[in-house]
């Protein structure tokens, strides 16, 4: 059943994701490299979700220095996993 899948894909993201994705934002708006290593943290935590793919694409800015991409394509994900 796809739709149970997918329901159990959003109840296994992790309770703190929003302040991640915070902190990732923050991180990208200061031009901090360390936005990739962040990046990839939460892609571990997140496997086999809806927001994976989301941050795949994500870290592929951030990997190019495009941090204000980055940060512009984070903020809608930030205000759908709050």
């Amino acid at each position: 059943m796809p739709g149970t899948a997918l329901r159990c894909a959003r109840a296994s993201l992790p309770e703190d994701l929003p302040e991640r994705l915070r902190a990732l934002l923050e991180k990208l708006e200061e031009y901090d490299s360390e936005a990739e290593d962040l990046v990839f943290d939460i892609m571990d935590l997140v496997k086999n979700t809806d927001i994976y793919d989301s941050l795949a694409a994500l870290e592929k800015r951030v990997g190019q220095y495009d941090f204000e991409t980055a940060a512009d394509e984070l903020k809608p994900l930030i205000e759908k996993y709050s």
